[in-house]
């Protein structure tokens, strides 16, 4: 089978040839929000990964599996520890088109024909995260914030603060943080580290 793949390939090369297929899928709303991102005994046979710190993979143990987003810290947090991490999804999409940026509004369309960001609802975030503690998850890292000027994310940080007990939350801002949005995280945990990415296209800056 690869090989014929292999000599169709190499065929449409000879013949200056690019064949551009149609959309055929979108994913929705419904799509996204139909999922439980945490339970990966209904998708994958095996996620043994997903729950132990180090994990048996053949003959050897493997630990880089189980991720710890302090791991790629240039900086170590000296007053809480950085548990095993959990990449939390709260939504999809972007509103800007940052030249140094892959996943822009312009990429969106292109790629995904997504012209709007879509948001999962408060509760299955909710549930993402008590599925993920379940696996021993103990920080919870997001990064997604299209809209920093109107943060959207106020009633899920209030839903963290009453259901989410004990956990370490990472946050990467794409706006600047005003002094309202500081206190609503602080509502949440004490265990807080805010990711900020200065890029800019600007050689002056």
């Amino acid at each position: 089978m690869l090989g014929k793949l292999s000599s169709a390939l190499l065929g449409f090369v000879l013949a200056k040839n690019i064949i551009t297929n149609e959309m055929t899928y979108v994913s929705t709303c419904e799509d996204v929000r139909g999922l439980q991102y945490a339970r990966f005994d209904k998708y994958l046979y095996e996620y043994e990964f997903s729950k132990d710190v180090g994990y048996e993979f053949g003959n050897s143990k493997v630990e880089i599996l189980s991720y710890h987003y302090d791991s790629f810290f240039d900086f170590r947090v000296s007053d809480f520890t950085v548990g095993k991490t959990f990449y939390l999804l709260t939504g999809k999409g972007c509103y800007a088109n940052c030249l140094f940026c892959g996943g822009g509004f312009d990429a969106q369309k292109r790629l995904n024909h997504r012209s709007e960001c879509m948001y999962l609802d408060e509760e299955q975030v909710i549930e993402t995260v008590k599925d993920a503690q379940a696996l021993g998850y103990e920080s919870f890292y997001i990064c997604f914030d299209p809209t920093p000027a109107k943060p959207h994310y106020f009633e899920l940080l209030k839903k963290m603060a009453n259901e989410c007990s004990d956990i370490t939350l990472l946050f990467g801002f794409w706006g600047l943080p005003t002094d309202e949005v500081l206190d609503r995280f602080q509502e949440v945990t004490g265990k807080l580290i805010f990711e900020l990415s200065p890029e800019t296209d600007s050689p002056d800056v």
